[in-house]
């Protein structure tokens, strides 16, 4: 009797899906993309399974464009860590999933009569100290 049930533990290898072909984005592209996005705005970074396409061992991508692959998940991350977008998996079929970027809202910039309240202040003479107080006796 043979037991087809996997070992909890074992290491599982992800299947390599075939996933339609799709125009790579590169990192320029994705910047120059961002640059002009909205708050709310997504785009599709990359299709299939990151992990192992931006691997320069498993992957079945060519070189350069294994390379130019993890210069843009690279770059989406670090769009993430600085709190200007969020990164969004959507999963299609095992081994398969979408890799979104999705803008998040810019800060507001400062209103002027905030920074005169703040700053017009800040070079105004202030009401002078008596003298008897700085004396050390």
């Amino acid at each position: 009797m043979t037991n087809d049930i996997p070992h909890p533990l074992a290491r599982r290898r992800h299947p390599r899906v075939h996933v339609p072909a799709t125009p790579m984005l590169d990192e320029a592209a994705l910047v120059a993309w961002f640059g002009a996005a909205a708050a709310g705005d997504r785009i599709e970074y990359w299709r299939g399974f990151l992990a192992i396409d931006a691997s320069a061992t498993e992957s079945s991508l060519l070189s350069d464009d294994c390379r130019q692959l993890g210069r843009v998940a690279t770059r989406a991350f670090r769009l993430a860590e600085q709190g200007k977008a969020h990164l969004v998996q959507r999963r299609h079929s095992e081994a398969d999933y979408s890799y979104l970027l999705v803008v998040r809202p810019r800060p507001r910039p400062v209103r002027a009569h905030f920074t005169n309240a703040v700053f017009g202040t800040a070079g105004a003479t202030s009401p002078a100290i008596p003298h008897r107080i700085l004396e050390v006796a």
